[in-house]
């Protein structure tokens, strides 16, 4: 095993927890946050973050209500780098408007997420954009993003 695949499997183990962490507190405030994107060391030796909602400014979300905004289908990446890159998507409501695509990075050795950002060309009045998924190509550096996006309203039934 080369030293690269071997920081990759170490960056990918290191990113699955984090995911699964993420994962499980996405709901919003409540009594799991805070939501700043450190890490924390847990009592087993995982290491765990808390990343903030990808809301559009001007956009109140209340997580008390059931339409008070999702932020689900996580999706992550290790780049040779040893950065972490973890896309979602985020918003009022699955298939409603605004529900647009967010992401994050950790950088190697970093101790903290960056800032979650929305990834502007994401968001488009009467589409919902969801499921995330980025593709790295190794041979020219290029980050892609796919996604699929469905016109509000109409929830499962297009």
């Amino acid at each position: 095993q080369s030293l690269l695949q071997h920081l990759d499997a170490m960056a990918a183990a290191r990113a699955a927890v984090i995911c699964l962490n993420w994962l499980l507190c996405s709901a919003g405030p409540g009594p799991f946050g805070p939501f700043d994107g450190k890490l924390v060391k847990t009592s087993d030796g995982r290491e765990k973050a808390l990343l903030p909602q990808g809301t559009l400014p001007g956009f109140h979300r209340d997580p008390s209500r059931e339409n008070g905004g999702q932020d689900h289908s996580t999706f992550l990446l290790a780049l040779p780098s040893g950065e972490l890159l973890m896309a979602w998507f985020s918003g009022a409501m699955e298939a409603e408007y605004p529900m647009h695509i967010a992401m994050s990075r950790l950088q190697p050795n970093a101790t903290q997420w960056e800032p979650t950002m929305v990834i502007d060309q994401t968001v488009e009045a009467n589409w919902s954009n969801q499921n995330p998924v980025f593709i790295h190509d190794p041979q020219t550096g290029l980050l892609h993003l796919l996604h699929p996006h469905q016109y509000i309203g109409e929830g499962q039934g297009n």
